[in-house]
């Protein structure tokens, strides 16, 4: 069984043997928060406040997608500052401003850009629902 897959089961198997308590709780937000990298985790905020310290981006989200080398591959949703056209040097640009700031395994090695970033009806990032958009748009691509 993957790494992965052995702490998601050991965090249910936590949750389900005492859901009431903190730890229960806590857990199940860190499956959610965090981008999985072999042997070391990537906490999506970190990421994404270097790519707003950027002045081509507006808005910016970081979710892992499921990577057979990696576990999980970092990938930046961006949405431009307006004005800005989306290209390859942008891109260059973005991951470049990331891996002069953050440790190598941080660097997003997929730069997505996109017109909004979904929100939940509270205006916080929907990171389930960006995730589930960009299996869906890789399945679709493939």
């Amino acid at each position: 069984m993957p790494s992965s897959a052995r702490c998601v089961a050991a965090m249910r198997t936590l949750a389900s043997l005492s859901p009431t308590t903190s730890a229960a709780r806590h857990s199940a937000v860190i499956v959610n928060t965090v981008v999985g990298r072999a042997v070391t985790n990537v906490y999506p905020r970190e990421v994404e406040d270097v790519l707003l310290d950027h002045p081509l981006v507006r808005e910016a989200a970081v979710v892992g997608l499921p990577d057979p080398t990696w576990v999980e591959a970092v990938t930046a949703v961006v949405v431009l500052s307006p004005g800005v056209e989306p290209d390859e040097s942008v891109r260059d640009e973005l991951t470049s401003h990331v891996a002069q700031r953050l440790a190598a395994y941080k660097k997003p090695r997929l730069v997505v850009f996109s017109e909004t970033i979904p929100k939940t009806a509270v205006g916080k990032l929907d990171r389930k629902r960006l995730r589930a958009d960009l299996e869906s748009r890789a399945v679709t691509e493939a």
